[in-house]
């Protein structure tokens, strides 16, 4: 691109800032870019979190029943609780 067109898109974008109505068209302009902005900003930590919840419960959901015949493998082995609790010493 040569400069005479990058000047021209220039003065088509910005020529408008030197009439009164422009530059308050400019500023509301770049004052609702800068409220957007920090808005999806804002919430891409909620979509973070919610991907995190809702993929941990699906893969929670395929995988149980894996847990549940492990589970089912360690009572008929063992005949005792599957979890394991210990008693603490001390205190």
């Amino acid at each position: 691109m040569s400069d005479e067109e990058i000047n021209h898109l220039l003065i088509q974008r910005f020529g408008s800032m030197s009439i009164p109505g422009g530059r308050l068209r400019w500023t509301i302009y770049s004052l609702w870019k800068r409220i957007f902005w920090n808005a999806i900003v804002s919430s891409s930590h909620f979509i973070k979190r919610a991907f995190d919840v809702l993929a941990s419960v699906v893969i929670l959901i395929l995988i149980s029943p894996l847990l549940a015949l492990v589970a089912l493998l360690i009572k008929l082995e063992d005949g005792g609780a599957v979890t394991f609790a210990a008693r603490r010493c001390g205190k």
